[in-house]
């Protein structure tokens, strides 16, 4: 055994034996998902952040300072007035802020509740599929998609990684939360390799719905900043991949994820599972000195 996995092995052989019995859940993962975000407690708190991103917003706008916008080129005769924060430096329609201002209105924890029980309940009941091989995506799971790093079609429970996966991002909108997940992240320690680039390439070229113009080719330093600061260590992806983890677990309610099931995951994840969707990559980003930081998340933020 190599000094770093020792060091983040489970305390003694009783703790082995119940993870092992915990991991490499074998039943349906949206389920797992599912009854997670009915849990009270979880439900909660992703009701909580939901209403203080909302009520962020509703008080960016009615705080701001709001003066007429001319961009350059324009003579102002044009159909659309446009508006221009003097401190967020945010542009936006005259019309599109009366509209924001009066839809955007924050609603209580409790009817956020009510609203999250109904998305919860389609997300439950409906999975759109179709027949191309693109890449799955929170609006429809492509049968015939090829797994680049394998270069089969995805099994059973490959397919039923991704379906939580997608059926996640579609209950959590944490784009706005980037910032806030890093902390759990040093994303500098993260080895973004030759076979990463190719793995991607590949993927996009296995794709049914292809780009009419692609543009140049990304450089291996251009496709990291890409996938790593634009995809992959993102508020949105950062929680469906901690879902992943709880669901490798078998988590269906608000069970602590401690720091023996984060060291147990690093060492067996992959392994057990088949699936890489940036998942080593992602291990990488969890460093000693940020696991407690990521701990803190993964139990705190409606996964």
């Amino acid at each position: 055994m190599s000094m770093e996995k020792f060091l983040h092995s489970p305390k003694n052989t009783s703790e082995v034996s119940h993870l092992e019995k915990e991991a490499n859940f074998e039943g349906n993962d949206t389920v797992a998902l599912i009854s997670r975000l009915r849990n009270p407690v979880i439900k909660r708190q992703l009701a909580e952040i939901i209403y203080r991103k909302n009520a962020e917003y509703y008080n960016l706008l009615t705080n701001e300072e709001w003066e007429p916008h001319l961009p350059e080129g324009w003579t102002g005769e044009e159909r659309f007035k446009l508006l221009k924060g003097k401190h967020s430096s945010k542009i936006i329609d005259t019309e599109d802020l009366k509209t924001e201002l009066y839809t955007r209105t924050p609603k209580t924890i409790e009817e956020i509740e009510k609203e999250l029980d109904k998305d919860i309940d389609e997300v439950a009941a409906v999975t759109e599929i179709d027949y191309t091989s693109d890449q799955p995506n929170s609006s429809v799971i492509p049968l015939n998609w090829i797994v680049p790093w394998t270069g089969n079609r995805a099994t059973t429970k490959q397919m039923s990684v991704i379906e939580a996966h997608e059926k996640g991002h579609k209950i959590r909108y944490y784009d706005g939360l980037t910032e806030v997940f890093r902390k759990g992240f040093d994303v500098s320690k993260v080895q973004f390799t030759d076979i990463d680039y190719e793995l991607l390439k590949k993927d996009a070229e296995s794709h049914t719905n292809k780009p009419e113009n692609p543009g140049r080719e990304l450089t291996l330093e251009e496709k990291r900043e890409e996938y790593l600061n634009g995809y992959l260590f993102t508020g949105m992806e950062i929680a469906e991949r901690m879902s992943q983890l709880k669901n490798y677990f078998g988590f269906t309610g608000d069970e602590k994820f401690t720091k023996d099931h984060l060291h147990y995951a690093k060492d067996h994840y992959i392994q057990d599972t088949n699936m890489d969707n940036g998942m080593r990559m992602f291990f990488e980003g969890i460093t000693p000195e940020t696991e407690d930081a990521f701990l803190e998340l993964i139990n705190s933020s409606g996964i």
